[in-house]
Order: C-alpha cells, then sequence, then structure tokens
C-alpha cells in the first residue's frame, strides 16, 4: 500500500501536469494575449524554437545531446 503523503505528492503533481498542458493548449490556440485580471495576470504565446532558454543550437546536437 502506498503511503498516504506519496499519494498525495503523486495527485498533487499529476494536478499540477494536467494544468500545464491545459494552459499550454490555451495559449497555442488562441495566440492573442490573454488577461485574466487587468492586464495583470494573464499569459502571451511565445514559441520557443531553441533548446532550453531558446539557445540557438544545430539540431545535429540537440540529436547526439
Amino acid at each position: 500500500m502506498i503511503p498516504k503523503n506519496r499519494l498525495l505528492i503523486f495527485i498533487l503533481g499529476g494536478f499540477l501536469f494536467s494544468l500545464d498542458q491545459i494552459l499550454k493548449y490555451l495559449a497555442r490556440t488562441n495566440p492573442a494575449n490573454i488577461f485574466v485580471w487587468k492586464k495583470i495576470l494573464g499569459w502571451e504565446y511565445y514559441e520557443n524554437i531553441g533548446v532550453a532558454f531558446n539557445l540557438p543550437l544545430p539540431n545535429y546536437l540537440v540529436v547526439v545531446v
């Protein structure tokens, strides 16, 4: 049996992962700026074409790594 702490962490992780994927889907399908509250809280779609932090690495290096 899984201890309650681990089960809670697993459920919370699944919830946060699902929330992340839903927000990414909404940002991709509606590329306009979306403000939830008074132009303070919201998001803007920015496609990251590089690897981490949009570093311009060649494709062969990305595949190898």
